[in-house]
This record gives structure tokens, sequence and C-alpha cells, in this order.
């Protein structure tokens, strides 16, 4: 996961959950972490994926 915080953005450039864990909660658990961790953010946004 990366992520920073820009002009009361936090930016989230990659969060992943690999297929066999899609379901459990762990996507919304670190969303909810990145809420917590940046909470003077007025919003969350992510960034386009772009291959590497």
């Amino acid at each position: 996961m990366r992520d920073s915080l820009r002009s009361g953005t936090c930016l989230i450039g990659r969060l992943v959950v690999h297929l066999h864990y899609q379901g459990t909660g762990i996507g919304t658990t670190l969303m909810k972490s990145l809420e917590k961790a940046f909470s003077e953010a007025d919003r969350l946004s992510s960034l386009p994926a772009t291959r590497a």
C-alpha cells in the first residue's frame, strides 16, 4: 500500500488484496486503517493504476 497526504486529500497509490483473500474483509480493514491514520484528510482518493 502506498499513500500520502496532499492538500487535504489522502492519495492512495496502490492497494491490492490477493485473489485468495478477497471477500474476507482485508480491503475494508486497510481502508479503515487509512481513514484513521489520515484522520485530518478531507477525503480519500485512489490514483489510477499504472504498469511499471
